[in-house]
Order: C-alpha cells, then sequence, then structure tokens
C-alpha cells in the first residue's frame, strides 16, 4: 500500500543539522488506511531525512570515513518533489550505506509510490549506520593507544 504525496500534513516539529532527528520507523498499513500522520509522506518526513543524512555524513567524515551527501533541509508543505531530487534523496541513503555500514535493509529503487514498509526502511538505514558508527567510538578507548599495552611493566 502506498503513501499519499498530495495531503502534506505539516508537523509543528523542525530540525536543523546539530543533532538526529527522531526517526519514524513505526509506520504501519493501519496508519495509511486511517491517513493519520505517519500514513503520509511529506515535507516534514524529507526534511527529517534529509537533516540526518547530512549529520550522519558529518559523523562518519570526523570518524574518518569521508562522504558527501547533497541534502535539501527546508521541504515545505507546498514544494512538490521532482524526479531528480527524490532520486538524490535516495542516492544519499546508498553514498552512506555504502561508505560505511551496508545494512540488511534495502533502499527503495524510487520514491515514486513508495510503502510504509520502505520509508520506514530509509530511515531505519540511517539509525543502523548511527548505531554502527556509535558502537565504533566506544570501541575506541578498548585499543587506543591509552590502553594498548599499559598493563606491561
Amino acid at each position: 500500500m502506498s503513501l499519499t504525496w498530495g495531503d502534506f500534513r505539516w508537523g509543528l516539529a523542525y530540525w536543523d543539522d546539530v543533532y538526529l532527528p527522531d526517526m519514524v520507523t513505526d509506520r504501519t498499513k493501519d496508519d495509511v488506511i486511517a491517513q493519520n500522520e505517519k500514513g503520509f509522506y511529506n515535507a516534514t518526513d524529507l526534511n527529517r531525512v534529509e537533516i540526518a543524512a547530512k549529520y550522519i555524513a558529518k559523523l562518519l567524515t570526523e570518524a574518518g570515513y569521508p562522504v558527501s551527501v547533497s541534502t535539501k533541509t527546508n521541504w515545505s508543505k507546498s514544494d512538490f518533489p521532482t524526479e531528480n531530487e527524490m532520486q538524490r534523496f535516495i542516492h544519499n541513503i546508498q553514498l552512506l550505506q555504502n561508505k560505511f555500514y551496508h545494512s540488511e535493509v534495502q533502499t527503495p529503487a524510487s520514491m515514486k509510490w513508495i510503502s510504509y514498509i520502505e520509508a520506514n526502511n530509509i530511515e531505519q538505514i540511517l539509525l543502523y549506520i548511527e548505531e554502527m558508527r556509535r558502537k565504533m567510538v566506544a570501541a575506541y578507548r578498548y585499543c587506543g593507544t591509552m590502553d594498548c599495552g599499559g598493563d606491561v611493566l
């Protein structure tokens, strides 16, 4: 079942690129049928994913995995995304996956007629990448020069 593009339900939340927004990964068929907030893919969703992609790219670059994504973080409810913009949108997710951590979750081939499952997958991929990056950073203290051979006299 595809999400509707036409009826933009504009949320009140705004995120800038200083943190990872709360990702939405729990859309269901019932949301689509009920036409509630999660049942539509709109400017709020596009902004959230674009901001997250930009933020994760920045963190990966700082961690030694340079990646550059092209983002648009000012989608409004009056915007109607073009096919090229949506291909760029998907390409950003694929770039992040290929550069650092390729999860088993697949990115959609196209944003045309995107399903609620594919919408969940897009955001889940970003969460996986960020989770793996955090685990990598947490492991630094166990293999860094401060501990490596530190107990040998």
